[in-house]
Parts: C-alpha cells; sequence; structure tokens
C-alpha cells in the first residue's frame, strides 16, 4: 500500500528543516530569543491514495522559543507548519498541509525527551484521494544542546 523507504523519506524531508532551526537553539540554560523563519521544502511523495508518485513542493513556517527561569529550568517550545502543494499527474495540483509541535522543560544540563504528534494532509478531488497521515515524533534535547530526533508513522488513511 504504501512503500516504507518513500513514507519515511517524504517524513524526514518534512521535519528535516525543522530539526536545523533547532539546531539554531542555545545550549540549554541560556536565554535565547528563538528562531522565527520560512524554510523551503521539496520532494517525492508514494500517495497511496492516488496510487501515483508524486512532487511536492512547499515552505516550512518554524517558530522556536528558548527561556530559562530563575531556578534553572529551561523551557523550549517549536512548532512547525507546513503549507504543500502536491502536483499528482492523474489529480493535477493538491493543497496539502502538515503541523507538528513540541514542548519541553526540565533542569539545564540534563537530557529532555519529549514526544509529540503531527498530521499530514493532502486534499485531491474525489473520494478517497485525500491522504491523512499522522506522525508520532520524539525529541530529545541533550546537555551539550544537540537534538535527536525519530518519528513513526502509526496510521494511514485515504478520505
Amino acid at each position: 500500500m504504501f512503500r516504507k523507504c518513500t513514507r519515511y523519506s517524504f517524513a524526514l524531508a518534512l521535519f528535516i528543516a525543522a530539526l536545523v532551526g533547532v539546531g539554531l537553539v542555545s545550549t540549554p540554560g541560556f536565554a535565547s530569543p528563538g528562531f522565527n523563519g520560512d524554510v523551503p521544502i521539496s520532494g517525492i511523495f508514494f500517495n497511496a491514495c492516488t496510487g501515483n508518485t508524486d512532487n511536492f513542493s512547499g515552505t516550512q513556517h518554524i517558530v522556536i522559543n528558548e527561556s530559562e527561569s530563575a531556578n534553572g529550568v529551561f523551557h523550549l517550545v517549536f512548532q512547525v507548519n507546513v503549507q504543500l502543494d502536491l502536483t499528482d499527474p492523474t489529480f493535477g495540483t493538491c493543497p496539502g498541509h502538515a503541523n507538528s509541535q513540541n514542548g519541553f522543560s526540565g533542569p539545564a544540563g540534563e537530557t529532555t525527551t519529549q514526544t509529540s504528534t503531527g498530521k499530514i494532509a493532502f486534499e485531491c478531488p474525489g473520494p478517497a484521494n485525500n491522504a491523512l497521515i499522522y506522525s508520532l515524533n520524539t525529541t530529545t534535547l541533550n546537555p551539550d544542546g544537540t537534538v535527536g530526533f525519530s518519528q513513526v508513522f502509526p496510521s494511514f488513511k485515504c478520505k
């Protein structure tokens, strides 16, 4: 139904720019103005709903805020919103969107892991041609300021 390698490559493409943005955040425990910007995105997606291999392109809007409380607890929130156009050989241009939000709080200098959910949707004309993909995202913020990220897809639906 949905080839594993293309599913992961599509999802990774959506969130790689988010990770780049997170990499711009300073080491935990320091004040940071955060990041608020747009990052272009493009790639190839096997659309199991239409049975076609589609190209997509769009813009990711990434917002990252970081602060530290007087007691040494840091707070980090990042949100990714994506607007996409999927080009399907049968249905033409199909609009798409994705979103994910994650937040952390914890003592500075310790490893903190947080899990969030995300949603990717493409809306092609006709019944059962709309792809709806849910993701489970795990992000780990390490004491040295590096970030680890993994993503699984527990649900894929055609509506």
